[in-house]
């Protein structure tokens, strides 16, 4: 079984009993509700709807040591007045109320065109790229400056070993399954093939790292 939670709900939040749902990280287990919020208004939104996950449990901790600067940004009173938990991670429930992640709040880009502001979510550009078969995994970072008008996207790509000398062929294939899947706005504008990509002390992918790589980051 798999599921979801964080240290500061005492662990397990869900949980995807015996691959129940496909690709989710399952229901709330027992006393513990799981809602999505819009990540600007704090308004509850529908199932399918892409959000932030939020966790309400009488497990979750007082706060953080010494630090309630960092403790009022993750919890917060809602209307409804109770404390939730705000995870920092976007997703949404379905209908029978079971949990899918598509990424970090963090990690949304925004560009804004004609007055009208759109949001990047990298992950659905990665899975995009991954949908390759010659793709092994992919990320994507902001590649532009802040004071540059155009937001422009880098994606490093790893590539499967038996396809990493035909990176030309490969990267028009990219471009084009791009094209024909996502928003305009969302199109990466450069890649670059890399041996494996930089990790961060927990083993996930340091994007941060690939920000600098691209001209972004301190």
């Amino acid at each position: 079984m798999n599921g979801y939670g964080a240290t500061e709900v005492c662990a397990v939040a869900s949980l995807n009993y015996y691959g129940q749902f496909s690709g989710s990280l399952g229901i709330p287990i027992s006393r513990n509700t799981i809602s999505v919020f819009d990540p600007d208004s704090e308004k509850e939104l529908s199932h399918d709807e892409i959000g932030e996950i939020c966790i309400l449990t009488p497990y979750r901790m007082l706060g953080y040591l010494n630090n309630p600067e960092a403790t009022v940004k993750v919890i917060k009173r809602h209307k409804d007045g109770n404390e939730w938990f705000h995870t920092g991670d976007l997703g949404f429930m379905n209908e029978k109320g079971a949990v899918y992640i598509t990424g970090r709040i963090k990690r949304i880009i925004l560009t804004e065109k004609d007055g009208m502001v759109s949001k990047i979510f990298p992950d659905r550009v990665e899975k995009t790229l991954e949908a390759h078969e010659a793709v092994e995994v992919a990320c994507v970072v902001k590649s532009s400056a802040d004071n540059e008008p155009e937001v422009k996207l880098a994606a490093y790509v790893v590539l499967k070993e038996k396809y990493r000398s035909d990176g030309s062929r490969i990267e028009a294939e990219l471009r084009e399954l791009c094209k024909s899947e996502l928003p305009e706005y969302s199109l990466p504008s450069k890649y670059e093939f890399i041996d494996a990509m930089p990790l961060t002390a927990v083993g996930k992918i340091d994007f941060r790292a690939l920000e600098k790589l691209a001209g972004q980051g301190e």
